[in-house]
Formats: structure tokens, sequence, C-alpha cells
């Protein structure tokens, strides 16, 4: 699960069992949570982190599929020409050399969205998170992924 949605855990578990106390009839929190609740708020959110981490790469697919739209073409073909020609023109580290067939067919039966995720995670040994392009953002690396299979 990605580190940012951690926080947001807990801050709805805490939520959600001050919400019950008060529901039940216990005691006032004033808007302060007390020990217990922390506790419990940290015993939940670990329980949902469990859940959720266990879907893996579908989870990372599914969000970035929630997020995005339909890919530009044109703005993945600049990105790919600034930061994705020095390893995939030539196929360095065993990366999918642009416009091989061969080279994409294993990868592209598994859909843009886990390509993608894969590419903002990066791959071991060879490809970094992200590859060369440390400030794109998840949109753009979707849109230069997507340039690249319309390449094959």
């Amino acid at each position: 699960m990605p580190s940012t949605l951690q926080p947001m855990f807990r801050i709805a578990s805490i939520a959600l069992l001050t919400g019950a106390l008060a529901a039940c009839g216990g005691a006032d929190t004033g808007g302060t949570t007390s020990a217990a609740v922390n506790d419990a708020a940290d015993a939940a959110g670990a329980q949902v982190k469990e859940a959720v981490s266990g879907a893996g790469e579908k989870a990372d697919a599914e969000m970035v599929a929630v997020v995005s739209g339909e890919p530009d073409l044109a703005a993945g073909e600049k990105t790919y020409g600034r930061y994705c020609f020095s390893c995939h023109a030539a196929g360095v580290a065993g990366s999918p050399k642009l416009g091989s067939a061969e080279d994409w067919a294993p990868r592209t039966a598994k859909g843009l969205d886990m390509l993608v995720a894969s590419t903002i995670k990066g791959i071991a040994p060879g490809m970094p998170a992200r590859g060369l392009c440390s400030n794109c953002s998840d949109d753009e690396l979707r849109n230069t992924v997507a340039w690249m299979i319309t390449q094959q």
C-alpha cells in the first residue's frame, strides 16, 4: 500500500472508533482521543493495511486506472523522447525495445494499468521507480507507456 494512504487509514479508524464510543454512550472524548482509542485505531488500521496490501499489484493498478483518463499519446511520445529512449531504444538491462512486439507481448498481456503500476514502482534490477523520470506524474508515465505500446 502506498505510504501516503497509511495516515488516512489511521484517521478513518480513529473517527470510526470515536463515533462508535459516542453512539454507545461511551465517554465523551472532548475532541481528543484516549490512549485506548489510539491503540484500537492503530490495530484497526493495521488490519485494513494488511487486507489492502494483500491485493498487491492489482490494487496499485486499479488505483492508477481510477485516477487516469484516456492517455495522451502525443504527450507520451515527448516524455519517451526525453527520458525513456536511452534504455528502451536498445533494450538496456532487459528493457523491452520500442517497436519489438516480441519484447512487449508478455507485458501488454498484463494490461496498461499493470504496466503503469510496474513503471511507477520500478522493476528490479534494471528499472528504477519511475524509470529515469522521477519528476513525471503518474498520468505522464501512463501516457508514455500507452504510447510505447502503440509502437509495436
